[in-house]
């Protein structure tokens, strides 16, 4: 019986402290939940009037130039000029070796004992029954399990040199007014214009306070200085004008 009860205080102190452990994450769970409710809040678009005092463009061209350069690959592309090749390790395969022995534990039958229970003879007396119960238990066995290695697989790997479009620079421009201009790099005869970019800016009165907005193409050529407008901004860009 005294066994019994120590166990009991065991179990309850195991589920007391498992009870504060849950307690614990359920509450760094709703903190975690609340800061991320709370930044959707703060970082949503909201409506706000605003009185557009400028509006600029900022625009960049990348430049590209033909350089000769040092590649290596399993196949050798046109135009490329080899320089060597090398018999490298290109991928591996599992290659069966063999077996060992392990042990493991196996969760059988180990042996039985009788238990016994009453029948009712059915004229109010009872008689006692022997039942075999099969008893279980881990037993340590063996088995055999196949052993594979990493065989390494090896292919040509080419070394060439091949003429390619790489990036070289970036030129920019800044203005204002609704038409963007691109950047005129001076180019050699072994440059070539590269992708083209734009960001729209706009700068605005909100409750008498100067605010810069990024804006899309779309948004920009609807709005013109001097004109107050409602929109839908966060603390960044203006998202949409509100007809």
């Amino acid at each position: 019986m005294a066994a019994g009860v120590q166990n009991g205080g065991q179990g309850n102190r195991k589920g007391g402290h498992s009870f504060r452990a849950w307690k614990i994450v359920l509450i760094g769970m709703l903190v975690i939940a609340a800061i991320i409710g709370l930044t959707a809040i703060i970082t949503m678009p909201k409506k706000r009037t605003v009185t557009v005092k400028d509006m600029t463009w900022k625009t960049s061209v990348d430049v590209e130039k033909y350089l000769l350069c040092d590649e290596d690959d399993w196949e050798l592309p046109e135009g490329a000029t080899l320089k060597t090749t090398k018999q490298e390790v290109h991928h591996t395969e599992q290659e069966y070796v063999g077996e060992r022995e392990e042990t493991y534990d196996s969760y059988e039958v180990i042996g039985s004992h009788v238990e016994y229970s009453y029948e009712d003879n059915g004229d109010g007396t009872f008689s006692e029954v022997a039942n075999d119960v099969d008893d279980y238990g881990y037993v340590t066995r063996t088995r055999s399990v196949p052993v594979y290695r990493d065989k390494p697989i090896y292919k040509t790997k080419y070394y060439y040199t091949i003429w390619r479009w790489k990036y070289n620079r970036t030129e920019t421009a800044e203005g204002g007014g609704k038409t963007p201009e691109y950047p005129d790099p001076q180019l050699t005869d072994k440059e070539r214009l590269g992708e083209k970019s734009v960001e729209y800016e706009v700068t605005c009165e909100v409750k008498n306070k100067e605010k810069t907005y990024k804006v899309e193409k779309s948004i920009y050529d609807k709005l013109d200085i001097g004109e107050t407008y409602k929109v839908k901004a966060d603390s960044e860009e203006i998202v949409s004008i509100i007809e």
